[in-house]
C-alpha cells in the first residue's frame, strides 16, 4: 500500500531549502538526510566565518535563558535559538543549530543583520566548547581545533 511504501522511506532532513523541497516533489535530485558531515543548511550571513563555539545544551536552550558567558563574536551552537536570545545572538559571529529553517525568527534577524546562521545541522553534538570553527556558505562546518580552556557556558538564574 501507498501507507506502507512511505513508511519504508528514510526521513527527510531537519531543514530543507524551497529548491530541495521542489526537487523532491518533482522526483529529481537526493533530498533525504545524510549524517556523512557536519553542518546543515546556510540561511543568513555571507562568505566564510570563523570563530570560538559557545555550546549550549539542549536542556538549557529550551530554558532560553540569557547567555551571560557569551563573548562577542563566538558562535553559538545549541539546539535552537529561543526569541528571548536575540540580544547574544546581535553580539554574536554566528549560529549553528538544529532546529530552524528559512522563516525562524532567528533566521529573519540574522539575514537582517548579516549574522551567519547554519540550521538543520547535523553532528553539533560532537563541538566541544571553545572549538574553533570556520561556517562555510555551503553550509558545511568545519572544527579548526578542539577546545581550547572555554568550559560549559554558564547560563543566568532563573
Amino acid at each position: 500500500t501507498r501507507r506502507e511504501a512511505l513508511a519504508a522511506q528514510p526521513s527527510l532532513p531537519l531543514a530543507m531549502s524551497p529548491r530541495q523541497i521542489e526537487q523532491l516533489a518533482a522526483g529529481v535530485g537526493q533530498a533525504r538526510a545524510t549524517s556523512e558531515r557536519l553542518g546543515g543548511m546556510r540561511v543568513a550571513g555571507s562568505g566564510i566565518v570563523e570563530g570560538t563555539a559557545f555550546v549550549v545544551s539542549a536542556a538549557d536552550a529550551e530554558r532560553g535563558l540569557p547567555l551571560n558567558d557569551l563573548r562577542d563574536g563566538e558562535i553559538i551552537v545549541a539546539r535552537m535559538a529561543p526569541p528571548s536570545w536575540l540580544p547574544d545572538v546581535l553580539r554574536s559571529g554566528g549560529v549553528v543549530t538544529e532546529v530552524g529553517g528559512w522563516l525562524s525568527h532567528m533566521a529573519i534577524v540574522a539575514r537582517e543583520r548579516g549574522i551567519a546562521m547554519v540550521t538543520g545541522c547535523t553532528g553539533i553534538e560532537a563541538i566541544e566548547p571553545g572549538a574553533r570553527l570556520r561556517l562555510h556558505p555551503d553550509g558545511r562546518i568545519e572544527v579548526l581545533t578542539n577546545s581550547s580552556t572555554r568550559t560549559a557556558p554558564r547560563l543566568a538564574a532563573e
